[in-house]
């Protein structure tokens, strides 16, 4: 066969082969939940520049009337996205610089840069992928004590452990104006995330709370369902990652159902719900109308998944 045959023959197989799987994906015609598995959503980093009110594309969403995810979003320069992952930090002089300057509290009106971590004008401290460690962590937080230049504070990839997240849940307990806090991939575990949640709890400024890879489990869940009914400014939380099961999503779901909630962006992507997760997820719908978007990548839900009807009010 002639290359050039070969090659339009093999095209031809190629877009046939996507209107088959685009047909798969359109062929429910139910009226409750859809379940769009194995497709890996974009959940939004605020290290790597998604910020102020992002939500992800309309895939691995469970999609009823009043749970849509919008295609449009706020994007902030990639700012985490442009460096390495530094060695870890030994000597805590090298955050004397950005100590001083935070203790300022003065809002930069330029990027300014640290030998760890920078301040933006938009108020955010970056501080993503600086290996911080615990002790560095709990340096810069007892830094932005009575600070109120920041509302954003990005600490993803610090390996901050169960200590730095401490750290940073006493800052969270003095008054402060941050509004969003990332400390993804910085294994926090079940413990920390709790006194994360003690913290947060009823915060008057706290909107956003990233936790994604932290092991988390079904015990920091809890805590975090606990605190969401206290916290109706806490409009975002982010569990990617974190050793969910059905029992961590129903404690979820109840919180939800209570009136001091106001969650309305929740990613529980990558926890190998399953088919018990789903139905989990279905009673979470049911109670949760505060919610706008759901995000649902990757969680072995499974063909039966698809048959889990939520009955919402209109």
């Amino acid at each position: 066969m002639p290359p050039d045959r070969a090659l339009r023959e093999g095209r031809a197989k190629a877009r046939a082969a996507g209107r088959s799987r685009q047909d798969t994906r359109n062929r429910t015609k139910t009226p409750g939940v859809r379940v769009r598995e194995g497709v890996r959503s974009s959940v939004p980093r605020l290290c790597h520049g998604a910020l102020h009110g992002a939500v992800p594309a309309r895939s691995a969403l469970w999609q009823i009337p009043h749970l849509m995810a919008t295609t449009q979003r706020e994007e902030a320069p990639a700012e985490g996205a442009r460096c390495a992952v530094r060695p870890r930090l030994n000597d805590p002089a090298e955050l004397d610089g950005l100590v001083t300057r935070l203790r300022e509290n003065v809002r930069p009106t330029q990027r300014e840069d640290f030998v760890r971590g920078a301040l933006l004008p938009d108020g955010r401290l970056d501080l993503c992928k600086q290996t911080l460690g615990p002790e560095g962590v709990a340096v810069v937080a007892d830094a932005l004590r009575g600070n109120t230049a920041v509302n954003a504070l990005l600490l993803g990839a610090n390996q901050a452990g169960p200590e730095g997240g401490r750290a940073v849940a006493r800052l969270l307990r003095a008054p402060s104006s941050l509004e969003a806090v990332y400390l993804g991939c910085n294994q926090l575990g079940p413990e920390a995330t709790a006194d994360l949640a003690a913290a947060v709890s009823g915060h008057a400024t706290v909107r956003q709370l990233w936790l994604k890879r932290n092991a988390v489990g079904d015990e920091g869940a809890r805590a975090l369902a606990a605190a969401l009914v206290h916290t109706p400014g806490l409009r975002t939380l982010d569990l990617v990652s974190d050793g969910l099961t059905a029992a961590g999503v129903d404690a979820l779901a109840e919180a939800l159902a209570r009136p001091g909630a106001g969650l309305a962006h929740l990613f529980l992507d990558g926890n190998a719900l399953g088919l018990a997760g789903a139905e989990a997820v279905a009673r979470m719908l049911r109670a949760g109308p505060s919610l706008h978007t759901l995000s649902l990548g990757c969680n072995a839900l499974g063909d039966g998944a698809g048959g889990t009807q939520c009955q919402t009010d209109d």
